[in-house]
């Protein structure tokens, strides 16, 4: 009967795609009685198995289940997945768990997350607290905004929860979220890069200035295109910006960006920043040292990473500097 029948089929590997899952799983799905393969008891004569199309869309749907998962609730919240269930398992964030893809997954409701999101206090660190997200799109701490229509522009200069607020040229606060009803865009996008491996900080102790044109700014804005905010840490104090950043290489020729040059060479407390015909180079002074721990102890940092929302290497870093200071 199969064989008059005209609905679109799709090979194996094309149903995994659609489902977003492995070949494996789409094997499990039909021992599971959820995906029936056409020729079923023949299709070897076809040398692979193919799916309709129609009954694989169906099971996506069916598949699709309403909530927010972990790595979703964590990136609106910008901290870590450890972070977040470490929140489940505490019982402070209530999250069901179901087959999804084939996997055991955490699923936490719109209004769960709304609730949760009024009594979070974020970790005690300096890497997300300059980003924002909403929907779909990030924002960080100082981007440049402008109105399409009347040109005006703006820096967000405050980073607050799922909100912020826009200095203007006019010297008007606006709150993030009105300045996008309003028109405002950001006049570069940030883009997602990917961690760097590569090893130390340099650290700049910049002052805070007053006004949306400052030098420190332009940095800034170089730091996000170069960099990714995956790279930086930023902190604001009472009278400085504070910003950590992993070795990088702006690839703009030194003569365009002379001001910029001097203004972080003025203001760099660890590292270097070195000029070459090709561009500024920012290296940091850290040297590699090798640390064997017993398999009790690594467990044990492991927790306090996942309660302090770090990784492994901060955490240990700075014990060991603490314990320096002492000396």
């Amino acid at each position: 009967m199969d064989f008059f029948n005209q609905q679109e089929r799709i090979s194996t590997e094309d149903a995994a795609k659609l489902l977003g899952v492995t070949k494996h799983t789409i094997y499990r799905y039909e021992k599971e009685g959820k995906l029936t393969p056409t020729f079923k008891y023949t299709w070897h004569k076809e040398g692979s198995k193919f799916y309709y199309k129609e009954d694989v869309e169906a099971l996506r749907k069916q598949e699709e289940v309403e909530g927010l998962k972990v790595k979703e609730l964590a990136e609106r919240l910008c901290v870590s997945v450890s972070t977040i269930m470490k929140h489940i398992k505490e019982g402070k964030l209530v999250a069901r768990k179901e087959q999804y893809k084939g996997k055991d997954t955490f699923f936490i409701s719109e209004e769960e997350f709304h609730r949760f999101e009024q009594t979070f206090e974020q970790p005690v660190t300096k890497r997300k607290n300059f980003v924002l997200k909403k929907g779909k799109e990030k924002y960080v701490l100082f981007q440049l905004f402008q109105h399409p229509q009347t040109n005006q522009k703006g820096r967000l200069i405050e980073v607050m929860g799922s909100n912020g607020n826009i200095l203007l040229e006019d010297e008007r606060i606006i709150a993030l979220t009105d300045a996008l009803k309003q028109g405002f865009e950001p006049t570069e996008k940030i883009v997602k890069q990917a961690y760097t491996s590569r090893r130390g900080y340099i650290t700049f102790s910049f002052p805070k200035p007053l006004f949306i044109y400052a030098t420190v700014y332009k940095i800034t804005d170089l730091f996000y295109r170069y960099c990714g905010a995956e790279n930086i840490r930023l902190d604001i104090t009472e009278k400085t910006i504070e910003v950590e950043v992993k070795p990088t290489h702006f690839p703009v020729s030194p003569m365009e960006l002379e001001a910029e040059t001097q203004y972080l060479q003025q203001y760099v407390r660890d590292g270097q920043v070195i000029v070459r015909p090709n561009g500024l180079f920012l290296e940091s002074d850290t040297e590699t040292i090798t640390v064997h721990v017993s398999k009790e102890e690594k467990e044990l940092i492991k927790r306090l990473c996942e309660q302090r929302g770090v990784g492994q290497e901060e955490l240990v870093v700075a014990m060991l500097r603490d314990q320096l200071k002492n000396m």
